[in-house]
């Protein structure tokens, strides 16, 4: 299964509910390919005992246990706000000046995710296509520690990364291996977050991961709860809101 971020989607009623509205998005069993909330959502997945089994191989692209809270708050931030555009080709400026990161080559490309991400007014101008109101989920959420779940998952992991990421450290990334020493890594040059693994470089890795022999589960880990970079991240929104709320 492939899993992108979803805008306005929160971890916290799927915690809330245990594995139940989680673990319904999955149909049996197979290998889960996630990208940034895709990415916490399997790895949360793979971590509850009631879901895990459903969870055969795990591939993060570009999320993790610990992400760069700056980073983290600039995403928030622009995600937060509205955004309106005149005509659909500033809309395709905009991405571009902002996705730079992603590594994306070429007009053809861009095009295509500047006409997947816009969504047309009833005046004529345009803005993106997600819930503004995508940032409150760093404001109201209490996650859980996702060291513990990272800890717990038992299948065969990989991480992919941005060279050049905002949000997944090189040295969260380092811990991560510590944690699971089986990790599978890979490093995109030149890109930011997140690799739109839609080349052959960052795919044929990905398709080795996931079709080479299956290795016997680990047996579970044990789960604790506690603080986590939400918890700092949603602290930091909250009094910056209150600045803005003073000025």
């Amino acid at each position: 299964m492939v899993a992108h971020a979803r805008p306005g989607l929160s971890l916290s009623p799927l915690q809330d509910s245990g594995t139940g509205r989680a673990g319904s998005l999955l149909a049996g069993t197979g290998a889960w390919v996630g990208t940034s909330m895709g990415g916490l959502l399997g790895m949360l997945l793979a971590a509850e005992a009631d879901s895990a089994h459903r969870i055969e191989r795990l591939v993060l692209n570009d999320v993790g246990p610990e992400l760069n809270t700056d980073g983290l708050a600039q995403l928030a931030l622009y995600f937060g706000r509205p955004h309106h555009f005149a005509t659909f080709s500033q809309l395709e400026e905009e991405l571009r000046a902002h996705y730079g990161g992603f590594g994306i080559e070429g007009d053809d490309a861009w095009r295509r995710l500047a006409l997947g991400s816009a969504r047309r007014l009833p005046d004529g101008s345009w803005t993106y296509h997600y819930d503004p109101r995508i940032g409150e989920q760093f404001i109201h959420d209490t996650p859980r520690n996702s060291w513990a779940d990272w800890r717990a998952i038992r299948c065969p992991l990989m991480v992919v990364r941005g060279a050049e990421s905002p949000l997944l450290d090189a040295d969260s990334v380092l811990s991560m291996a510590e944690a699971q020493p089986g990790l599978v890594t890979l490093e995109v040059p030149d890109c930011g977050h997140a690799p739109m693994l839609d080349r052959d470089s960052q795919v044929a890795p990905i398709a080795e991961f996931l079709t080479r022999p299956q290795r016997q589960r680990l047996p579970p880990y044990p789960q604790t709860h506690g603080n986590a970079w939400w918890r700092r991240m949603a602290a930091w929104l909250k009094r910056e809101s209150r600045l803005k709320g003073t000025d």
